[in-house]
Parts: structure tokens; sequence; C-alpha cells
């Protein structure tokens, strides 16, 4: 199963990053030249969990946020007062910044970027690797101010670095082929905690392909259903399990999951965490929580004693996000074609090909790297702006054209693709056809007749 679209991890500056703030505070805004108010600023909980085992050190910066849509580019002074964090970890410093000791005065420049969230991207900050000899648990503190002209007063951001992390990593999946659609396929989940401390509760996460929907509703779980033919998440929480290093443990029962008719080629993908990691967001739909019975946890393999505090930090990267994938095989078909309308011109107008690739289904099609198409324009034309991210089949040909980037579309069934191609019709010639066809024949594709279509003029 190849690039699956997944949940999305708050961004987080290097190896790791949440600060378990322990202080908010905002900058009222300031007047700008015509007498309004600038954007509101907060400095929103940000963290860093250093490792022995992953991740010794992290680059820490600010993650300021603003309440405006805005896109800015102004100077800021930013303070960093690393004292706290003397006893767990060595502090270097990024450039720009003049440092006394342990506490920094840096020149930076903020920007907003312009998505929905109102993060502030900044570009000063510093490293924090472990002190050797520091123990899992352990933990330090810094501050992190920030003025500039675009608010008044000063934005503070409180974190806290911790030492010591969980790392869940699951278990292979099973594959599974010659499904038959409408039937149901079961999966057992199991993972292991493969880092230097305790990790504070469980979350699993459950992702489906297009066409599959989960069977059961557990009450632990949070859903995303899908808008159309869309993929389906599932968020379980076991916030009272403290799995140790070295321990394994699994669903109290397999999750059964429904073959839908829309199903071919489909998959699993499962992301194993702390509980509430604060890295972690679930998106992509609405989200409700589950009406059934509640889904356990069983341990498998019990890890040793430990007096290290759990955690719900993990190091960047330590839970990847990847996870691991089943694959999911139904005996169904889709059938694929190509279509082109109509063009009329005269000579040195500029006439629209538009070229359809459709899906007839039953089945739909996601992510086939050989879906792609060729397109030869006309007698007496030439291409002046090709479809999508069409590229010249010979650059030393004119007016051959293959189109390979559809391999990542999702292609509902009776779903459609428009590759709009713009021709200038050089001279004008009775019967003029050129021709789009698909680059080879797919073997779940039951029709062969509509692989091909005509580009005809007048």
């Amino acid at each position: 199963m190849r690039g699956m679209r997944v949940i999305g991890r708050v961004a987080g500056a290097g190896l790791a990053a949440v600060v378990a703030a322990t202080g908010l505070v905002s900058a009222a805004p300031a007047a700008n030249a015509a007498g309004r108010p600038g954007p509101v600023v907060q400095g929103p909980p940000v963290a860093v969990a250093l490792s022995a085992t992953q991740a010794p050190s992290a680059f820490v910066a600010p993650q300021f946020r603003t309440t405006a849509f805005a896109t800015f580019h102004t100077p800021a002074t930013v303070t960093i007062d690393a004292r706290g964090l003397a006893q767990v970890a060595q502090v270097r410093f990024g450039a720009g910044c003049v440092a006394k000791g342990l506490v920094a005065t840096c020149a930076d420049t903020l920007d907003g970027d312009g998505a929905s969230d109102g993060r502030i991207l900044s570009r000063t900050g510093f490293t924090a690797s472990i002190r050797a000899g520091v123990k899992p648990g352990a933990h330090g503190s810094y501050v992190i101010r920030a003025t500039s002209p675009l608010w008044h007063g000063s934005v503070t951001q409180d974190g806290q670095v911790q030492i010591g992390a969980p790392k869940l990593l699951p278990a292979p999946l099973v594959d599974h082929q010659g499904l038959t659609v409408g039937s149901t396929v079961s999966e057992q989940v199991s993972f292991t905690n493969h880092g230097d401390r305790p990790s504070a509760g469980a979350e699993v996460l459950l992702q489906l392909t297009p066409g599959m929907s989960f069977a059961r509703s557990y009450r632990n779980c949070d859903y995303v259903s899908p808008t159309g033919w869309d993929f389906s998440m599932a968020l379980c929480h076991f916030p009272g399990t403290t799995v140790v290093p070295g321990e394994t443990v699994a669903f109290a029962q397999p999750v059964a999951f429904k073959v839908g008719r829309t199903v071919r080629d489909a998959g699993l993908r499962v992301v194993t965490l702390p509980d509430a990691d604060p890295n972690f967001a679930l998106w992509g739909g609405t989200v409700h929580r589950g009406t059934g019975a509640p889904l356990g946890l069983k341990v498998v393999r019990r890890g040793p004693v430990t007096r290290v505090t759990p955690s719900h930090l993990p190091t960047i990267g330590s839970a990847s996000l990847l996870g691991t994938i089943a694959h999911f095989w139904a005996r169904n078909t889709s059938d694929l074609g190509l279509a082109v309308g109509a063009l009329h011109g005269k000579q040195g107008d500029v006439v629209t090909a538009d070229v359809v690739l459709f899906n007839n289904g039953p089945a739909g099609v996601w992510n086939d790297p050989r879906i792609g198409f060729r397109f030869v324009a006309p007698p007496g034309t030439s291409v002046t702006s090709p479809g999508g991210n069409c590229h010249l089949e010979n650059p030393a040909v004119a007016g051959t054209y293959v189109c390979d980037n559809a391999a990542g579309l999702l292609f509902a069934p009776n779903g459609r693709v428009d590759w709009p191609f713009q021709l200038r019709v050089d001279r004008v010639l009775p019967g003029a056809t050129g021709r789009v066809e698909l680059l080879s024949h797919l073997p779940y594709d039951p029709n062969p007749r509509n692989d091909s279509a005509p580009v005809v003029l007048n």
C-alpha cells in the first residue's frame, strides 16, 4: 500500500517538541498605521522530550500563534532563559543570539504561515542535549519571551524538557487476499514499548483506505467518518494503561472491518502512541465517539518493574506515523477509460482539448503507479499548454505528451479527473485526428475498449 494519507502531527521543531506549558501569556494587539489593532499573539503549549536511546538532542524554537489569519514579516527580539535546564541538559543557542550564560537575546524575524491555525514561524531557538548521567524521569524548564512592533508587551512561553520517553511500536499485521465484497476481515493489534520510560496510557490510530469501514463501534474510540469516497479513522484511548519498557500489550480481541462494494486494493494502517500525546492531532472530518462496549487491552509479555514516572510525551520520530500496514485485496474490478470532447477552431485559434480519465467502477482506484496516458496532438496543431504536469514523451519530438501524474490520485467509482490541453490551430487539415491512450491496460480493468479515444479537430 503506497503513500497512504495520514493524521497530522502538530508541527514541532527538531527531533522532539512538546513543552508542557505551565503558563500562557497573550500579547495585546498593537495599533497599526491605520489605527486598527494588530493580531493577538499567544504562546501555546510546546515541549521537548530527550532520550539517550532515541533522541539525545533536540532543537527547540518558539511556537507562537495568532488569532488573526495573517501573513507578515516583522522583526522581533526573542529572549531565551534556559537556566532551569542547567541540571539536565547542555544548551547551545542558535545563530543571531547573544548569550550570557544560559540566557540569550536573539534577533529574529517572525512570519505567519498563512494557515488557519495561525502558526507563527520563528528562525531562532536553541539545541538541548542530555547531560551525561541524567536518568529518565528528570526534567528542567525554560522560558521564551518575544517582543515585536506587531504587538504591545511581550509573549511568554514556558516549557519543560523531559528526560526519557516511551516508544510504542506496533507489531506487523497480516495481509489478506481473495476477499469477497461484503465480507468481514479481522486483525489482531499488539504493540511494545521500546523506549526508556513507561507510557502514561496509550492510544491507537486505525486508518482505513476508502471503501473499508469499521464493523464495530467502541465507546473508547473516536471515529472520523469520510465525506464521500475517502479514508476512515478511529483513535482508541487507553488512559489507565501503563506500558513499561519491554512490555507488550494487545487488543483484548481482534478488530473487524467490512469490505465495501467499492474495494479492490485496500489497507489498514496502525499507529501507536502514548495517550494524549500533545504532538498528535486527529483530522480530516467530523469526529464522533463510539457507542458500543469498550475495546480492552491485555498484557502479552510483562516488562520489568521500574520506578521511573510514566510520560505522555514521546520523542518525535519514536512513534512513527507510518506505523504498520496490512493490505487487503478483494475480488473486484475497475473500468478505467478516456474521453475527449470535440474541438472546433479556425487557423490561429487556441482551443482546449479536455481529456477526461474516468472510472466506471464498481471499485475505486487509488495510488496505482501504472495509471497514466499518452496525448498525441492532431496534425496541424501545436500544444501551447499541456494539462497538469504532463511532459513531452521525447523532448526532441513535439506533439506527443505523457501524463503520468495520476498515480497518487483517488478515483472514486463514477469519478473523473480532467486534463485541459491548450492547442493552437496552425493549419486547418480536413479530418485532423490525434489520440489519447492509457499507458497500459490494467489487469483489473474488464473493458479495454475505452482505453483510448480520438482527438478530433473540426
